[in-house]
């Protein structure tokens, strides 16, 4: 691409995919704490953040986003 510089367009994209990553891990470990991975209580555990945590919807947008 003429007169854009390619090392700054590297950079950016590593940047994103760096905040992306931290993101997935931050929001993923705010979600571990109201989720149980049974046969039993999985989807119960998702429809309990969704509806009853605080910004739980927000937070499992952000995550399924960052990955």
């Amino acid at each position: 691409m003429p007169g854009v510089d390619r090392d700054y367009l590297r950079f950016s994209a590593g940047a994103f995919a760096l905040i992306a990553a931290a993101m997935g891990v931050t929001t993923g470990a705010f979600l571990a704490l109201n989720y149980a991975p049974t046969w039993e209580s999985a989807f119960a555990g998702v429809i309990h953040i969704q509806t009853k945590v605080g910004l739980g919807a927000l937070l499992r947008g952000l995550h399924h986003w960052a990955g």
